[in-house]
């Protein structure tokens, strides 16, 4: 477990190391004050019980010291930071940590860091990191990151749930999904629409981009909607969930519950949003939709054979194609997926 121990709470002998580390030759010379004395120390310490700009970190992980991480010049936007180590390679961890407070606790929106050319060590990992912006002066290199939104991420096909997913919670049928940064992605049952919301659905649903690969290809009226989601709210076997992340929509998504533990899902984007990967972004909740929160062995899906955009995007998922049928003489293929950790017996 990890713990940040404020400067203003150090205890005498956690004061004297973290000044014998910050005075060593290593550190030191990178710092634009190179030395300190133990009285400036606990005056600077001092000072920072009084100040809201900056805070200064000792880290632990299982009561081993492994490094100070610190951060100044904090607004509502911006705040730099810093760091040195106590334990040898733990950079790696203290710029996760740095990165965690910045975005989650401090909330800024920009992180901002400041290395010296020649400190080689810092500005190898600080580079690792990816910022989007480098500047350069004659000693200095200044740097900047940005926190990747979590549909940036979920647009990936290699997205870690474990990695980004703090938790999930379920509210009368709308599923809250709650990552890092204090980002979520709301599934928004059909049923709890508002009528701007049903509206947009619909819109979105009677694109001919959307509808000329559904079954039902004509116009859905007002009346037909209404009803259609009426109906959602007398049977357990069907789903539908508006897909929201900041207050847009992203797409909807469509789970019917099958025999023998299987589920079977649809979806369709927003085709007015510029989000780039928002198939993939679909494509990831369905499936943890389907075997972490349902807790289902098989997830499958129809598709027509010429929508091979779609057919792609689901064979880089892994899923399979299983059977093929004739609907309206235009052939339909079966996909399917297996939950990974499951053993699924054909």
């Amino acid at each position: 477990m990890i713990v940040y121990k404020d400067f203003a709470n150090l205890d005498t002998d956690e004061n004297k190391e973290i000044l014998k580390i910050r005075n060593s030759e290593n550190v030191s010379k990178f710092m634009k004050n190179p030395y300190i004395s133990y009285e400036e120390h606990l005056n600077f310490i001092q000072k920072l019980k009084n100040t809201t700009t900056k805070k200064y970190f000792l880290i632990y992980k299982e009561n081993e010291r492994l490094g100070v991480i610190y951060f100044t010049d904090i607004s509502n936007n911006s705040c730099e930071f810093g760091l040195y180590g106590i334990k040898k390679g733990v950079g790696n961890l203290l710029m996760e940590e740095i990165k965690n407070y910045a975005f989650n606790v401090l909330k800024v929106k920009i992180l901002k860091a400041c290395v010296f050319k020649e400190n080689t060590k810092a500005l190898n990992l600080y580079l690792k990191h990816s910022p989007v912006i480098i500047k350069k002066s004659k000693k200095m290199y200044y740097l900047e990151y940005i926190q990747k939104l979590i549909v940036a991420k979920l647009s990936s096909i290699n997205f870690s749930w474990k990695d980004e997913l703090i938790n999930y919670t379920i509210r009368n049928k709308d599923i809250i999904l709650n990552f890092n940064y204090n980002e979520k992605i709301i599934l928004k049952n059909f049923t709890n629409l508002n009528h701007k919301e049903k509206e947009k659905i619909r819109l979105y649903r009677n694109h001919f981009k959307i509808k000329k690969y559904l079954y039902h290809t004509h116009y859905i009226s007002k009346y037909e909607h209404k009803n259609f989601i009426n109906n959602l709210r007398k049977t357990t076997q069907k789903s539908y969930y508006c897909v929201v992340y900041n207050n847009k929509i992203l797409g909807s998504l469509n789970f019917k519950k099958k025999l023998n533990n299987i589920i079977e899902f649809g979806f369709y984007a927003n085709p007015f949003s510029k989000i780039l990967g928002l198939g993939r972004i679909l494509e990831h909740i369905s499936i943890f939709y389907a075997f972490k929160i349902q807790n289902y062995d098989i997830l499958q899906l129809e598709v027509f054979e010429d929508n091979m955009q779609i057919i792609g995007l689901h064979k880089i998922f892994n899923f399979k194609t299983t059977s093929s049928f004739t609907f309206q003489n235009k052939s339909v293929l079966k996909m399917q997926l297996n939950n990974p950790n499951r053993d699924i017996v054909s």
